[in-house]
């Protein structure tokens, strides 16, 4: 079982039948979600969140250098991360 087209190919390459190889996209349908329009909350603060695990490869640092940046120009607002 792999995750996309890129990793059933290397699979293939490596001598793997095609056969034995299921692709299992790891997507989200968006389509099966209905829009709800957002709004300001009431306390007046922009609440950004980063759910992912905390590895290297989910960038937790550049998000966070971000919010750094982005704080200096808007002072209500609050970044909440959640993870492992």
């Amino acid at each position: 079982m792999v995750e996309g087209k890129y990793m059933k190919h290397c699979l293939i390459e490596s001598g793997c039948p095609e056969e034995k190889i299921i692709v299992q996209h790891l997507g989200v349908n968006t389509g099966n979600i209905p829009f709800s329009p957002r709004y300001h909350s009431t306390d007046g603060k922009i609440k950004i969140l980063v759910a992912a695990r905390f590895v290297e490869k989910k960038g937790i640092p550049y998000a966070l250098r971000a919010f750094a940046n982005v704080k200096k120009s808007y002072k209500d607002i609050e970044l909440i991360l959640i993870g492992d």
